[in-house]
């Protein structure tokens, strides 16, 4: 079950947006709320080319982002702790986004990351899919997905997963997510479908002399 519930955050209302999940969770579970921003290096903030920047104006450039970071992350850390009787805790990290947040995932022996799909804003650009999408691929925990909406993120009513949906192919492999599914189920009170979807029988060849059930069957079998 769920001890430790990861939220990244990139600064915007969009990254926001998995927070009422990720609460919702952690109320349930009993579980603690870490909220991680991870900075960039500033020459990559502020220009999508190579840019130089003198040492002592980095530096100034750099506490001034990381103080404003923290207080935002406190900011959000009190604000939750105030809505549910959850324990929040808060870390600012530095360096490549993706790869930090797995490394800092995997030390902290987190059990799931909820995050947003995508964000927006000043720093949307190392927020996009591809990020999410390489946590999914290299994480050994489960990553929960979080599609923003337009709207400010609403946390009442509280939101809950009611159904579902575990896609499967008929390999081992696929069925590994049918634990996590239920864990995640078991906390929401939700219903399960498991779906399988079978590619439709394609049109079979036949001889000049025809070919019976029996044999088209066989060669679909083959």
């Amino acid at each position: 079950m769920y001890r430790t519930i990861l939220v990244p955050l990139d600064g915007s209302p969009f990254g926001e947006a998995a927070l009422p999940l990720a609460l919702s969770l952690a109320r349930r579970a009993g579980a603690i709320l870490q909220l991680v921003h991870v900075m960039a290096p500033i020459g990559t903030i502020y220009s999508e080319a190579p840019l130089y920047i003198d040492s002592s104006l980095e530096r100034e450039l750099f506490d001034h982002q990381r103080d404003r970071n923290q207080a935002y992350l406190e900011r959000l850390a009190k604000k939750l702790g105030a809505m549910a009787s959850v324990v929040v805790k808060t870390t600012l990290l530095s360096g490549d986004v993706p790869s930090t947040l797995r490394n800092h995932a995997i030390e902290t022996k987190a059990d799931v990351v909820v995050m947003t799909t995508h964000a927006r804003g000043p720093l949307g650009r190392f927020w996009l899919g591809s990020v999410a999408d390489e946590l999914v691929r290299k994480l050994p925990m489960p990553v929960l997905l979080v599609r923003p909406e337009e709207a400010v993120a609403s946390f009442e009513p509280e939101p809950a997963l009611r159904h579902i949906l575990i896609p499967l192919d008929g390999e081992p492999l696929a069925e590994q997510m049918i634990e996590r599914a239920v864990d995640l189920g078991q906390l929401m009170e939700a219903d399960y479908t498991l779906l399988r979807v079978i590619k439709p029988v394609l049109p079979v060849a036949y001889t000049a002399e025809g070919a019976s059930m029996a044999q088209i069957a066989q060669s679909l079998i083959e």
